[in-house]
């Protein structure tokens, strides 16, 4: 049998650290417990809405992909540092249509941006830049993404970000009372 060798030692190692470095948005309650002063914690919630196919609208049905039964996957980074060049700093959130999903994250102080959608297999430019202070539990905003029924290559999609601090404070109390309790607006929201 033939040892690997260093390249494929190392390509190995590379592979892997890459594809366990590809995060979910949400951290679990026990990482929340605690705030220091070299990291934040940032909250906000996704909701894609999709409207439901009209009848008349269904003749190429298994070519048009539905827009109420596709994953769109909301993806960030870090926008300064040697993380913003590679997918390691990279996290993602998996949002259902017309399901509001929250997201609760420590995360070092910064600079943050989501920075794509993927729609199925497709990728949406979007961009929503973001900072996380250290010593705070900020609230980032409620993104909603309006989509057609009918998703395809050149679809267009309206977003907005709203203030809907109360409700995301009630909606994770239960799971992260401490980062409900401490929840504050963002500095860069200007109207609520």
């Amino acid at each position: 049998m033939k040892t690997p060798t260093l390249l494929a030692r190392l390509s190995l190692c590379f592979a892997v650290l890459c594809l366990s470095a590809c995060t979910t948005m949400r951290s679990t309650p026990e990482q929340i417990r605690s705030v220091t002063a070299k990291e934040g914690i940032v909250v906000g919630s996704f909701l894609v809405t999709a409207p439901d196919i009209a009848p008349e609208d269904d003749s190429w049905g298994p070519f048009r992909p539905v827009a109420k039964k596709m994953n769109y996957v909301f993806q960030f980074k870090p926008t300064e540092g040697l993380l913003k060049y590679t997918p390691l700093g990279e996290s993602t959130l998996l949002v259902k249509a017309n399901k509001e999903e929250y997201f609760v994250r420590k995360l070092a102080p910064g600079h943050y941006a989501f920075n794509d959608i993927k729609i199925g297999t497709a990728l949406a430019p979007y961009t929503q830049h973001f900072t996380v202070e250290a010593g705070k539990v900020t609230y980032i905003g409620k993104f909603e993404m309006q989509v057609s029924a009918r998703v395809e290559p050149g679809t267009k999609f309206s977003t907005r970000r709203t203030n809907a601090i109360e409700v995301a404070r009630q909606a994770i109390a239960n799971e992260y009372p401490a980062a409900a309790t401490n929840l504050v607006l963002a500095n860069d929201y200007l109207t609520p």
